[in-house]
């Protein structure tokens, strides 16, 4: 819209001998009444934008501003009528004609009258797109440098792990194979009887070793986060799924359940957050006390921009001064149980970890474990 007010003064332009500055190609100059059009400008300025000279002038001077930076523009628009400063520089956006986004360094100066009313407003703006863009591709090109060294510190954390699974988790086993194997070749297995005993604990040694190499193996296959594909992973849906295909179904449970899940949802791997859940919950039904009835609370919420799941139970719980270094280790377990592996709780540090998280324990025998999940702690940290 254009204005029908007060036609640009030839005496302005004389008192403020700006010819020479305003026939400039280096820079846009125009002049804004006190209401806000345009009242003159020059050549550079409209073809930075675009446009003809005329086209603009009488125009309200942020029409052409990238809509994000229109309020700020207004405002100090307002502070320097209101006699609040009397200048300002600042960069922002504006929409070309074509359409395209160009930034500019903006600079604009109240003049006033000797009642110190604004008469006009000098404004001159400086086109900074190829500064601009010039390091918007070098932001882009240290995130991604960012991004590659973060992998290869995954990547080598991972081999760093791989080696120490393979000297504590491989060599007991194998050693045991090689010493069985030894025991035979000297003939001191010579009955049906002895030898049935040596092929039973053969067998449960390969068994062993193949389901350490499994676990093993699982753990690599574990990707770094940017390379998982992330969906929105809605948690009641993935929690009720996981329960039903732990317990069959999903009420007359035979422990209390309780869900307060005011974070509902967030961007994450779904097959991951479901070997998560499914982790914990099975731990908290396994290792269940005999002196009170299972009692699981599992909730989320948004703390400090973190994205938190608390996972509790009422059950044996584990003693963290003995075993706080060991809590997530490959095959560590703190409870006799005949199906307790020690296999849970490494994976699911294992993926957290790998979708840039971090798990954290509170335990004690007496009143169970607390499980705190911060989804997003490494963007915060």
């Amino acid at each position: 819209m254009k204005s029908d007010g007060t036609p640009f003064i030839q005496a302005v332009w004389e008192e403020n001998k700006l010819n020479t500055l305003f026939a400039t190609p280096l820079i846009g100059i125009s002049f804004i009444s006190r209401q806000g059009y345009i009242l003159e400008m020059n050549k550079q300025f409209a073809n930075m934008l675009g446009y003809k000279r005329s086209e603009l002038v009488g125009v309200f001077w942020d029409e052409f501003s990238a809509p994000e930076s229109r309020e700020i523009t207004r405002r100090y628009y307002r502070k320097m009528l209101q006699g609040d400063f009397n200048c300002f520089t600042y960069e922002k956006q504006y929409i070309h004609k074509n359409g395209s986004r160009i930034w500019v360094e903006l600079s604009a100066q109240a003049k006033r009258d000797e009642n110190n009313e604004v008469e006009y407003f000098f404004v001159i703006a400086k086109n900074i797109n190829l500064r601009m863009t010039a390091i918007k591709q070098l932001e882009d090109e240290l995130k991604y440098n960012e991004s590659l060294i973060n992998k290869l510190k995954f990547q080598n954390e991972q081999l760093k792990e791989f080696a120490n699974l393979i000297s504590h988790n491989l060599r007991a086993p194998v050693g045991s194979m090689i010493g069985l194997i030894e025991l035979y070749k000297s003939g001191v297995v010579k009955d049906k009887k002895e030898i049935g005993v040596f092929s039973e604990q053969y067998q449960n040694l390969t068994y062993s070793l193949l389901d350490t190499i499994n676990t093993i193996g699982a753990a690599l296959d574990i990707k770094e986060r940017s390379d998982v594909r992330k969906d929105k992973v809605n948690f009641e849906e993935v929690f009720s799924s996981v329960v039903l295909s732990l317990t069959g179904k999903k009420c007359d449970l035979d422990f209390d359940l309780q869900t307060d899940f005011k974070l509902k949802e967030i961007y994450y791997s779904k097959s991951y957050m479901k070997s998560i859940l499914q982790n914990l919950l099975s731990n908290s039904m396994k290792y269940r006390s005999p002196e009170r009835k299972l009692s699981v609370t599992v909730r989320t919420y948004i703390s400090n921009e973190q994205e938190i799941m608390e996972f509790i139970d009422n059950g044996l719980g584990i003693n963290l001064e003995q075993n706080n270094r060991n809590l997530f280790g490959l095959h560590k377990t703190f409870h006799k149980h005949k199906d307790a592996k020690g296999v849970g709780l490494f994976l699911t540090r294992k993926h957290i970890e790998a979708m840039g998280g971090k798990i954290f324990a509170e335990s004690n025998p007496i009143y169970g474990i607390k499980f705190t999940l911060i989804f997003n702690y490494h963007e915060n940290h």
